[in-house]
């Protein structure tokens, strides 16, 4: 079994939703919800989440929609999605 499934957040957004580093978190959007556990961190951007994809337990397709394609490419947008993210 390989690492859990992680999504990376800035400390300062961290805070603002009461998520402490190694915590699970639900994310929710428009088209489902996955379950991932709390990468708390300053490298990344306030403001913006990063999940990495090739999690069967935490599929970023069950959050994502066919419907919203890239013009250029035609492949599903996987990111600028908005989220709902609430610690468990």
């Amino acid at each position: 079994m390989g690492s859990p499934a992680d999504i990376l957040i800035h400390v300062d957004d961290a805070d603002a939703q009461g998520i402490e580093h190694g915590q699970p978190v639900r994310v929710k959007t428009s088209n489902g919800e996955i379950t991932l556990i709390a990468n708390v961190s300053d490298t990344i951007r306030p403001g913006v989440v990063s999940i990495p994809h090739g999690h069967e337990s935490a599929n970023v397709n069950l959050v994502t929609s066919d419907e919203h394609v890239d013009e250029l490419t035609g492949m599903v947008r996987y990111s600028g999605i908005p989220i709902e993210l609430k610690p468990i």
